[in-house]
This record gives C-alpha cells, structure tokens and sequence, in this order.
C-alpha cells in the first residue's frame, strides 16, 4: 500500500470521526487509527462512531432532568349524555315529595314533571315541560303516560315515559327534536 492510498481515522472536539488522507489532519483534528486503506479506516470508524450525536449535545441531554411523563389518557367518557338518554331506559318519577295521586295531579297540571334517569352516571334529573295531551290526564290506573320537550346540553329533545303508580317507576327515553 503506497502512502497516497493510506488514510487516518480522525477525531474533533465533539467525538466526530472522518477519515483523513496520509498527511497532517487539519486543526482540531487528532489522529487515532491509521495509517490504513480507505476500507479498513472506514471500518475503524464504524466500531468506534457509536453514537452519531456530538459530545456536547450527548452532555447536554444527560444533564437535562428526566422528560415528566406523558399523562394516561382520559378514558373515553362514550356517547354524550343526549346521545346516552335516547335509548329507552329506567326512569323514576320525581316529585320531591310522596308519590300520592293529588303530587301527581298537582305536577300534571302545572304542566312540568321531573324525570329522573337513575342508570347514568349519578343519575340525571331532567324537567320535561309536558304536552297539552300529557297536562289534561287523569289519575286513573296504574300507568301514567307523559311526553313533553326539554333542552338538555344545548339539544332540543322530546321525551316520552310510561310510569307506574304508585311506585314511580317506568320506562322511557328521548329523542332529538
């Protein structure tokens, strides 16, 4: 091998390797292999050049405090609450106070009837201003048929329940208007 083909594996500052041709490597340059062939160089810096990064950013990086952790993600809450409440479901007449034919009556007429839908989270206790067919019932029976509207999240709903007297239990759902 002539000296014009030999070459020397260099170093900088920052632990950058090149290959440098059989002479005197330039400033900040510091042989550390070599003299040898371009391949044999070559492979010389692939055993040494482990980590491409310069050593300041490696100090750098090691000297940083450790990232936080990304936060769990929030669970899915699912479906919206309006979205929730269109599927028929168990309902509870609320009226605050017994369940007595005259509290019902009472609720009727006023032309409001609480409705609470015990299976979402907590429970949701929604106002349902009835319908003209729902207000001018009669106690009479065992079930109660009520239907009516009501706003809920900002979504125009119709709500529609069949309840059983005395206990206030029923069914019933809503649907988007």
């Amino acid at each position: 091998m002539s000296t014009a083909e030999s070459y020397f594996v260099v170093v900088n500052h920052e632990e950058q390797y090149s290959i440098w041709p059989n002479e005197q490597p330039p400033a900040g340059w510091s042989v550390v292999a070599g003299p040898d062939t371009k391949a044999a160089c070559l492979a010389r810096i692939e055993e040494l050049w482990t980590d491409m990064r310069p050593r300041s950013l490696r100090e750098f990086m090691a000297a940083a405090p450790e990232p936080a952790p990304e936060p769990e993600p929030e669970p899915d809450p699912g479906p919206d609450l309006v979205t929730r409440l269109c599927v028929e479901q168990d309902v509870e007449l609320e009226l605050f106070a017994e369940r007595s034919p005259e509290r019902v009556a009472e609720a009727l007429s006023g032309g409001t009837m609480h409705l609470r839908f015990p299976n979402t989270r907590g429970g949701t206790l929604l106002a349902v201003a009835l319908d003209d067919h729902s207000r001018q019932q009669t106690i009479e029976g065992a079930t109660l048929r009520v239907s009516g509207t009501l706003e809920l999240d900002f979504v125009a709903c119709a709500c529609e329940a069949t309840i059983s007297l005395p206990d206030g239990g029923g069914r019933g759902a809503l649907r988007r208007l």
